[in-house]
């Protein structure tokens, strides 16, 4: 099996997504006897997470479309993944009333300490290895392998007007070829 770059985004966006609902901070209050944590998400006001949710999207249109189509998605994706990358290096910290609202549901001390998780900088690392699977899409824009059993009649199944055409005539694009010996 040989493996693309589409598998590659597919992984790194899943990843960032999930790594964006990991605690990104910590939080003490009352000497430490009460902790609270903040998410990805939630740090961000949900940008970590509608970053990775970009990048899926994005992944899903590679599908679609032809090399130039690919190519142009492949330089947005990039530009996405390079912000996954910032936002996980900056990792901004938590507004007071994020830190507040964490803390509400357990106690009305002010926070103590604020500490960063591993989090942010696995959303990082998830971002630059998107943003070099991107670069590989940009390398090898070609269609996804279709699956065995498609095949073309004569007329490419890319030419989507060509396609509707056969099918309209009663052929079957997926249909396997008559044999030599079936046409004599």
């Amino acid at each position: 099996m040989k493996l693309g770059p589409v598998p590659a985004l597919w992984t790194t966006g899943a990843l960032a997504f999930v790594v964006a609902l990991q605690p990104w901070w910590r939080i003490a209050a009352d000497g430490g006897a009460v902790t609270a944590s903040l998410t990805g998400t939630a740090a961000t006001g949900g940008l970590a997470q509608a970053l990775a949710l970009v990048c899926l999207g994005g992944i899903l249109v590679t599908l679609t479309l032809r090399s130039t189509g690919r190519r142009v998605i492949g330089v947005l994706l990039a530009l996405t993944y390079a912000g996954v990358a910032v936002l996980g290096a900056v990792h901004p910290r938590p507004s007071a009333g994020a830190i507040e609202e964490a803390l509400r549901t357990m106690t009305f001390a002010p926070a103590q300490s604020v500490t960063e998780t591993a989090w942010p900088w696995a959303y990082a690392v998830i971002g630059v290895a998107g943003v070099a699977a991107s670069l590989w899409l940009l390398r090898r824009p070609g269609r996804p392998d279709r699956p065995r059993g498609v095949r073309d009649e004569g007329e490419p199944l890319d030419d989507s007007l060509a396609s509707w055409k056969a099918m309209d005539a009663g052929v079957d694009p997926t249909a396997d070829a008559p044999s030599r010996e079936d046409q004599r």
